[in-house]
């Protein structure tokens, strides 16, 4: 699991972000710890931690903000992909 204590503020500049290009925050969802697979982003994904992957053959829409912890796209992503810290690939 990711140290919420340097995931926080990255989490604050996120939120930021998302106000400021208009995007509904309530439609965020965050993923802290864990390995899950993703096959649709209702908004907003923000990865704090854990592990998070596109399978193969997969396409979600939305944006992807990686404040830590890994993002594994094998998929596609039709939207903005955001490397704050952690890892994409």
């Amino acid at each position: 699991m990711a140290d919420p204590l340097e995931v926080l503020p990255l989490l604050v500049v996120v939120v930021l972000l998302l106000t400021a290009s208009g995007r509904n925050v309530e439609q965020m969802e965050v993923v802290f710890d864990g390995d899950r697979e993703v096959t649709e982003i209702e908004e907003v994904l923000v990865v704090g931690g854990g592990t998070v992957t596109v399978p193969a053959n997969e396409t979600v829409s939305g944006v992807v903000y990686v404040a830590g912890g890994d993002l594994r796209v094998a998929g596609t992503v039709e939207g903005d992909v955001v490397q704050l810290r952690g890892t994409s690939r």
